[in-house]
């Protein structure tokens, strides 16, 4: 777990980018039924068409921001988070290849 503490201690801003963009898309996935339940009750159930119009416009938007925030990290030039977890993964390999070595002593045959 240090070793894991320690490489995200390198790149503290992709991590709040990549957190907000999660925040972001938590928020907008999470609204959604609401505003269709809104649809309904006030839209549907009364016949205002005007309601159900803006409130499927509000929807197409918030799925647009849901799209974005979901896809953003794949756009982004390198040293974005994608590539920060091709290196971490690079480093945590590189440890787990000597622990064979490093650790042959400590162990005891099996019982």
């Amino acid at each position: 777990m240090i070793f894991v503490i320690e490489y995200m201690l390198e790149y503290p801003g992709m991590i709040l980018g990549a957190l907000t963009l999660l925040v972001v898309q938590a928020i907008c996935d999470l609204s959604l039924p609401d505003y269709m339940s809104n649809i309904v009750d006030n839209g549907v159930l009364n016949g205002n068409v005007n309601y159900i119009l803006q409130t499927g416009g509000k929807m197409i938007l918030i799925t647009l921001l849901s799209a974005a925030a979901w896809s953003l990290p794949a756009i982004l030039p390198p040293g974005s988070p994608p590539y920060a977890r091709r290196y971490a993964r690079g480093c945590f390999q590189a440890r787990a290849d000597l622990f064979p070595t490093l650790n042959s002593t400590n162990f005891r045959p099996p019982a």
